[in-house]
């Protein structure tokens, strides 16, 4: 799944502090039928449009600032992440291997995370972690995510529902 990130200095900042993050939301049919494949060494970034009800960053509930844009990204070596954005710029990123995602059933994914990446005022930290996010197919109406993951410093959680459009997917190219 990926998301996309209001500004792009945050994007920026995002893209450029991020380890190789989560696994991807499927494609409609008919884009995966005329989707060119990225440029080796391209990140994959979806933007899903919707809204945030959770928000948690160790003892930090910022869920009444969380913004209502949740960009995933998915990396060459099959890393991908999740990134949960603050209206005053900081983030969240739940991070794991897409290969180690279990299918629940056709349309809902488990992605076990394993790094939890914090941006916020200019500086990013990472810890191991784990944890989880669940998530469903954005191509067939509003999806869910949800994340809940526990490292050294303490425990993360994020919630958040699209609008039922499917994701805006990109690719970004990466030296």
């Amino acid at each position: 799944m990926s998301f996309s990130i209001v500004r792009l200095g945050v994007r920026s900042a995002l893209l450029s502090a991020a380890v190789p993050i989560l696994g991807s939301f499927p494609l409609p049919a008919e884009a995966q039928a005329t989707k060119k494949a990225a440029p080796r060494g391209a990140v994959e970034l979806a933007i899903l449009q919707g809204a945030c009800s959770r928000l948690v960053i160790g003892k930090l509930d910022m869920s009444p600032d969380c913004t209502g844009r949740l960009l995933n990204t998915n990396y060459p070596d099959g890393r991908s992440g999740f990134y949960f954005v603050s209206k005053s710029g900081a983030a969240l990123t739940f991070s794991g291997m897409g290969s180690k995602q279990v299918k629940v059933d056709a349309d809902t994914v488990i992605q076990p995370i394993d790094k939890i990446i914090v941006t916020s005022d200019g500086k990013t930290s990472s810890t191991d972690a784990v944890g989880e996010c669940r998530f469903t197919n954005p191509n067939k109406g509003p999806a869910p995510v949800t994340c809940r993951a526990h490292g050294a410093s303490g425990a993360f959680e994020a919630a958040f529902v699209s609008d039922g459009r499917p994701p805006e997917i990109t690719s970004i190219n990466r030296p």
